[in-house]
């Protein structure tokens, strides 16, 4: 956890990095530089041929809480178990 955490923190804006998740590859990003309450605003984009993506929402030592919301501005969750995220390493991640 302390890995990823350091990985979340040292992004900049724009930036991304890598990870598998269940066997699915994922990307997270910082895309947007402060919210209303002044915190960083990630997204994870799935790697996938439809490349959704989920905002994160927040991050505790167990997991990275996801939403996002549908045309009907439905919102939905997921919470992504930390324990499950191995982070790719790549020349490319960033």
């Amino acid at each position: 956890m302390i890995e990823l955490k350091n990985k979340i923190n040292k992004l900049q804006l724009n930036e991304k990095f890598s990870f598998t998740y269940k066997g699915e590859v994922y990307q997270m990003s910082y895309y947007h530089k402060l919210s209303s309450d002044n915190t960083p605003q990630y997204t994870v984009i799935s790697q996938n041929l439809l490349h959704t993506s989920m905002n994160v929402e927040f991050i505790t030592d167990e997991y990275i809480t996801l939403y996002s919301f549908n045309m009907m501005n439905v919102k939905s969750t997921y919470q992504m178990d930390v324990c499950d995220i191995k982070i790719v390493e790549s020349k490319n991640n960033l």
